[in-house]
């Protein structure tokens, strides 16, 4: 899952980046799983742009507030 992420990002962005996978140094990541719908009640989160947008807004975010 984090890899797929990771070349999206590497791929919407145009970045010639390399991604490595690396042994991982804890477990307990593999037991969080995102899901909008964990979030949805607790907080009243909701999706507005998909994730190739939000890698793009986030991007363009970063370069303008650096």
């Amino acid at each position: 899952m984090v890899c797929g992420v990771a070349n999206t990002v590497v791929r919407v962005l145009g970045s010639h980046s390399e991604i490595k996978i690396v042994p991982q140094l804890n477990q307990d990541f593999e037991r969080r799983v995102l899901n909008e719908d964990n979030a949805r009640q607790p907080v009243g989160f909701v999706v507005k742009v998909d994730l190739e947008e939000g890698i793009r807004r986030s991007a363009e975010f970063n370069k303008t507030h650096r």
